[in-house]
């Protein structure tokens, strides 16, 4: 690659192998680029494409994790514990997704159902998604509500004891 070792003339290169105590680098563009530096400790994998603009992509160092496959899925996952899945689509424009980190929680599969926890609030919901979805539950520490469109309502304000039901846009108590 040349005494140099610029990333400039790099880039111009088709195939390129190179291995080194500080790492390994082994590309031939576009079908396949691999890196390992084990100085910083991260490896690199792609198919197909060049770094972001790969159909497959791999990933990872010390603090995080990620691969994907353009347009059916993305998987995130760092040191913390945090995570994230999504297939069909990007990310949070997907049609599934699954979010984990301390103590939130979502899942969605859109437009089947959705489910979301935030430490002792949740909500799911059926049939659609979020306020839109024919059946909807609510639960907190203070409020427990629950829906089947358009045939009931029901919810109970736990710190005020107080409770309403409506049933068929008709009655309500």
């Amino acid at each position: 690659s040349g005494a140099d070792d610029s990333r400039t003339f790099d880039a111009l290169l088709l195939y390129r192998h190179q291995t080194a105590p500080s790492g390994t680098i082994d590309r031939f563009f576009p079908l396949y680029l691999y890196e390992d530096n084990a100085d910083s400790q991260t490896h690199e994998f792609d198919l197909f494409g060049y770094r972001d603009a790969s159909w497959f992509r791999y990933e990872d160092d010390p603090n995080h994790s990620t691969h994907r496959l353009l347009g059916l899925y993305n998987y995130d996952r760092s040191q913390d514990g945090s995570s994230q899945l999504s297939a069909v689509g990007y990310r949070r424009l997907s049609l599934y997704l699954h979010r984990s980190q301390d103590d939130l929680t979502e899942d969605r599969l859109v437009p089947l159902y959705d489910y979301f926890r935030h430490g002792d609030d949740s909500s799911l919901s059926l049939l659609g998604t979020s306020e839109i979805a024919l059946y909807r539950q609510e639960l907190s520490p203070s409020l427990f509500q629950h829906r089947l469109f358009p045939l009931y309502r029901y919810r109970h304000d736990l710190a005020r004891d107080e409770t309403q039901f409506d049933a068929l846009f008709l009655y309500r108590h």
